[in-house]
């Protein structure tokens, strides 16, 4: 009888450890777990807080070749790909990249029909702007005059900035130019953006008929350059280098627009940075865009100028345009002397989400602004294809 009640005793007590061993180490076990559990929250907001990480809900990469980074297992939502650049955040949007404005240029040569819908069009879709080119050959193309082509822009929408891309002044009086340039600010409502260059082709049949001397460009558009703000604010001012010229003042007095240098060359870089003005290169891609901005800041810096803003001109075209990407490629072969393989990366195509990729690989270049230029062909379904990619971007 009492060897039972020994043995009985003695289970007791083994049972006993047993259940405050379980409970030991069941606390223990608690105690790990919460500190794992900080342990891997901090990891996962160390991930989601990465340059390299890219949330899923991003909508520029649905298609994307993604691989799970190491947080994976305890952060779902990173993803990492190796390919891309963008930091989304969980709505999907890009919280470093500046915010990218899109202008639309109406087409003067060729294909000129639809001014004023497309004009409608582009306020109607919520772009930044809409531009004209200023180009008129004279050998039998169908053109459409700059200023009066973006004057009639002017009076069918309300909106809308309204930009020359770019004005020529060369070829055109100063004093008269900057009478058309006043009385275009003043009735648009102050919308004006003015591209000023050199001009493209330097030797058409309309250049010689106007009596456009190439070998003065560079030293007439300078002076465009130095007395248009000038005669546009209504101050009293001297032609310099026109003899026998009087002094000049023009009223009403408007807002200055916004200058923008067009040209991708040096010229033109050291033209922005010296004034201040804005750069406004065209036929230029990413990579190139890059290394030109950092030429504009050091040399905006060298003169005193903070860094100009930067519009770049681009051309879209639908993936079914073949025979149209063909062409701008021989065009920018032939008449631009672009090598191949750098004119082979000018035009933007494809879906919006690469539209989408192309406008972002601007925007980290530098560019704050895309104009956008348009072949005839499906232009308001282009237009609409730019409207979504900027959605996706923005």
């Amino acid at each position: 009888m009492l060897g039972e009640s020994i043995t009985a005793l003695v289970a007791l007590l083994f049972a006993s450890l047993h259940i405050a061993t379980g409970i030991i180490l069941c606390s223990l076990a608690m105690i790990l777990i919460g500190s794992v559990s900080l342990r891997l929250k901090g990891l996962c907001a160390r991930a989601e807080r990465s340059a390299p990480c890219l949330l899923s809900p991003c909508p520029l990469v649905q298609k994307a070749n993604c691989s799970m980074d190491r947080y994976a297992s305890i952060c779902p939502s990173v993803r990492v790909c190796e390919t891309k650049k963008h930091v989304c955040n969980e709505k999907g949007q890009h919280p470093t990249m500046p915010r990218l404005k899109i202008g639309i240029s109406l087409s003067t040569t060729g294909q000129i029909e639809g001014v004023k819908d497309r004009a409608r069009h582009v306020e109607q879709l919520g772009f930044d702007s809409l531009w004209v080119p200023d180009l008129i050959n004279g050998d039998g193309t169908p053109s459409l005059e700059s200023i009066v082509t973006l004057t009639t822009a002017a009076a069918v929408t309300d909106r809308v900035q309204l930009g020359f891309g770019v004005l020529v002044p060369y070829a055109r009086p100063i004093a008269l130019l900057a009478a058309q340039i006043v009385t275009l600010q003043y009735l648009s409502g102050n919308r004006l953006i003015l591209g000023i260059g050199s001009g493209g082709p330097s030797d058409t049949p309309f250049s010689r008929a106007v009596g456009a001397v190439v070998r003065e460009r560079g030293r007439r558009t300078d002076a465009a350059l130095d007395i248009l703000p000038h005669l546009i604010a209504g101050e009293a001012t001297q032609l310099t280098g026109e003899p026998d010229q009087p002094v000049l003042t023009l009223a009403p007095a408007v807002p200055v627009p916004p200058f923008l240098i067009g040209g991708s060359s040096d010229v033109a870089i050291r033209r922005a940075a010296t004034r201040g003005f804005g750069w406004f290169p065209s036929l230029i891609t990413p990579d190139a865009l890059t290394r030109q901005a950092e030429k504009l800041r050091e040399l905006a810096s060298e003169h005193g100028h903070a860094t100009p803003g930067i519009t770049v001109g681009g051309h879209i075209l639908l993936e079914s345009e073949k025979a149209e990407h063909e062409a701008f490629l021989h065009n920018m072969v032939d008449n631009y002397g672009i090598p191949p393989e750098t004119a082979a990366k000018i035009p933007i195509t494809g879906p919006r989400e690469l539209v989408a990729e192309r406008f972002a690989a601007y925007a980290e270049a530098g560019a704050e602004r895309l104009v956008i230029a348009l072949s005839a062909k499906k232009w308001m379904q282009k237009c609409e294809l730019i409207k979504e990619a900027l959605d996706l971007l923005n």
